[in-house]
């Protein structure tokens, strides 16, 4: 029984002494959304992501404009035969045939697209993001911060002005 409260004694005063050190802990948080967006070098990644849409939307457009002419003259085609679809003419199912494949064609290149501009944000991005992470972890180091949390996703409903590590991270970053 002495043993027991001996015991309960000792795990009571760790509890405490945990809960004491939790209550330590300090919490920051930052914008890491617009802290990347400030940086130069996500200015020249939208300029190189924006070139690689723009040739993605010229090719769109070449296959798109292929399609409109092959639709026109599909429908060319039925008006000439009194807005019924030609059923002996080969060249009308040659017209429809191409028009379908072309279609899905359009969808895949257009889903290479995506695909493709995504990439190159995710390649261009990863660099800025470790870098602006790094430098909320060190800021975060040198002001005794345990935990930085990232008000961007508007999670966080209230906090301390000082505990916004923005201006502190720019300063590490060398951004105004």
């Amino acid at each position: 029984m002495k043993n027991s409260i001996k015991t309960l004694a000792l795990v009571f005063g760790l509890m405490i002494c945990a809960i004491t050190a939790n209550a330590q802990s300090k919490i920051a948080h930052i914008y890491a959304d617009s802290l990347v967006l400030l940086m130069p070098e996500a200015q020249k990644a939208d300029t190189v992501i924006q070139a690689e849409v723009k040739t993605w939307e010229n090719a769109l457009s070449k296959r798109e404009a292929e399609l409109k002419n092959l639709y026109d003259s599909i429908m060319k085609k039925v008006a000439d035969n009194g807005g019924e679809e030609p059923k002996n003419d080969p060249f009308f199912q040659i017209l429809v045939d191409d028009y379908q494949a072309g279609t899905q064609k359009f969808n895949k290149l257009d889903q290479d697209a995506k695909n493709a501009v995504a990439a190159k944000r995710q390649t261009l991005y990863e660099p800025i993001i470790a870098k602006v992470r790094k430098a909320i972890e060190e800021v975060a180091k040198e002001k005794g911060y345990t935990y930085v949390l990232d008000a961007s996703a508007g999670g966080i409903l209230y906090s301390q002005p000082a505990d916004n590590l923005m201006n502190d991270v720019k300063k590490k970053l060398g951004l105004k």
